[in-house]
């Protein structure tokens, strides 16, 4: 795969506010509604990959996408809950737009539209898990944070091997 398109970049360029906006500490229900929105987008657009794509490693990579995120999703669902935190049950106004770029992306430009949110997507949410897991308030919150960047941090890696080659 090659780098993103300048469409693609430009439309995902705007989420670089997620990244920057993590810096310090926030409370538990800030961090747990961005890491559940991002997550609920991570599922949707490997459905959607699922349904649409081509390329053999991108649909394995929506697989595990599916699988891993839909898991993470369960664990932050009940570490919200012990907590009194309500998640995001839809996507906010942002991670919708993305995914109708890629509803609307061309079958010949669908895997690769479809990695390049994936890479700037983990880019951003591995910088989230990883300043609240530095920096957030003690608790299992904080915890599940670190647990799951581990993951995080494999998926970043794997994406930037297929959009590497």
């Amino acid at each position: 795969m090659k780098t993103p398109t300048l469409i693609f970049a430009l439309l995902l360029s705007g989420s670089a506010a997620l990244a920057q906006d993590n810096a310090g500490q926030q409370t538990a229900e800030a961090f747990v509604a961005k890491a559940a929105t991002a997550n609920l987008f991570e599922v949707e657009a490997g459905k959607l990959a699922l349904q649409r794509g081509k390329d053999p490693k991108a649909q394995e990579f929506a697989q595990q996408m599916v699988t891993d995120h839909q898991a993470a999703g369960s664990k932050m669902q009940e570490v919200a809950a012990a907590d009194g935190i309500t998640l995001p049950q839809e996507l906010d106004d942002q991670h919708k737009k993305k995914l109708e770029a890629l509803k609307t992306a061309s079958e010949a430009d669908f895997d690769q539209a479809y990695l390049s949110t994936q890479l700037i997507g983990h880019q951003q949410t591995v910088a989230l898990f990883d300043d609240y897991a530095k920096h957030g308030p003690e608790g299992e919150v904080r915890d599940t944070a670190k647990a799951l960047l581990p993951t995080l941090r494999m998926h970043l890696s794997h994406i930037e091997q297929l959009t590497d080659e």
